[in-house]
């Protein structure tokens, strides 16, 4: 699972957004995030949620694993952060349907249907977010 979270990671930090900061070592966290920890304005966690037997591989053996991943950005008016969001959102959902097996390291992976909140922080410090899930069969 590690190897597969790593490869996302690396997928992420070779992300060349247009008119938006690129992610960096220091914004992205492969867990939890601790917003008091974090100094950046946007911030990704990928997060496993669960990991099971898959009865739909090949061999039998497969793994379906679960994950979200999470995008917080803060520090700009509500309007401007929705619209730094949804840019971030549509760019990673691209990346990972134009490569759905991690450069083969996965059989397969599907993205679900995201989930935003546009309220996400409080009245001091306006933040927005999006969940993106994944789901990855591998073997």
């Amino acid at each position: 699972m590690w190897e597969i979270l790593e490869k996302i990671k690396e997928y992420l930090l070779k992300m060349d957004f247009t008119n938006l900061p690129n992610f960096t070592e220091k914004n992205i966290v492969l867990g939890v995030v601790d917003l008091s920890r974090y100094e950046n304005n946007v911030i990704v966690s990928v997060i496993p949620d669960e990991e099971q037997d898959a009865e739909e591989s090949f061999s039998g053996q497969g793994i379906n694993l679960s994950f979200t991943i999470t995008i917080l950005c803060r520090g700009k008016k509500q309007e401007n952060l929705i619209k730094q969001i949804s840019e971030y959102s549509k760019q990673i959902c691209s990346v990972f349907r134009e490569d759905c097996t991690l450069g083969g390291l996965v059989d397969n992976s599907k993205l679900e249907k995201r989930k935003y909140y546009l309220d996400a922080g409080a009245t001091a410090e306006q933040m927005v977010a999006v969940e993106i899930p994944m789901t990855i069969l591998y073997e």
